[in-house]
């Protein structure tokens, strides 16, 4: 995530125009890494600070329960349709970089993601991937988000599933698969679902 931080009585320029700017740089890569004094964000006074987020690991939870609320109100606002609209095009806009590997090497850089995404929410045992000639069936014991979810005593909307689901589906389509989401358990996360050939 980004923010600005600014002085109303110095920076006399538009706030939304940064933020644009920051937008494009998150969804479609930074086009100035290689010459960051190229970048419109870097101006004279302004402070950049670059961190990690492994250095703010302990606060990463807590996006969770962001998307959680953020999703329950677009599906109660905009019905499923909507919320399925929403999922689509952030998941084709932030997984960009992705979705170019599963085109090209389909169902394995499924697999690569979904390890790499248990690994980074230290929940490796969660997840438990079986492929064969057919098929892609993944079983999901626990979602980690659901997890922290209910035990920093916060509400597990029912719609919290679709973020599993439509994106998943996006990931099969754009890798000439078909997606089935076979079980979900809200309470937990459990979830059983297969990508196939």
């Amino acid at each position: 995530c980004r923010s600005i931080i600014y002085d109303p009585e110095k920076f006399k320029g538009d706030p939304q125009k940064i933020l644009d700017t920051m937008y494009a740089c998150e969804m479609e890569g930074c086009k100035f890494g290689e010459d960051p004094s190229k970048c419109p964000m870097n101006r004279p006074g302004t402070m950049t600070l670059h961190t990690t987020s492994e250095a703010y690991s302990y606060l990463h939870p807590d996006f969770h329960n962001s998307l959680a609320r953020g999703v329950e109100y677009i599906a109660e606002h905009y019905g499923e349709q909507g919320l399925r609209e929403y999922l689509t095009k952030f998941t084709l806009a932030f997984h960009k970089p992705l979705l170019a590997k599963i085109k090209e090497t389909g169902l394995s850089a499924i697999v690569e993601y979904l390890k790499w995404l248990y690994d980074t929410e230290k929940a490796p045992d969660a997840l438990h991937i079986e492929e064969s000639a057919d098929a892609l069936d993944v079983t999901i014991h626990y979602c980690p988000a659901v997890k922290h979810l209910v035990k920093t005593g916060r509400d597990v909307t029912p719609w919290y599933r679709y973020t599993t689901e439509v994106i998943m589906e996006v990931f099969a389509e754009k890798c000439g698969c078909t997606f089935s989401m076979d079980a979900y358990d809200d309470a937990t996360g459990k979830a059983l679902y297969r990508f196939i050939r």
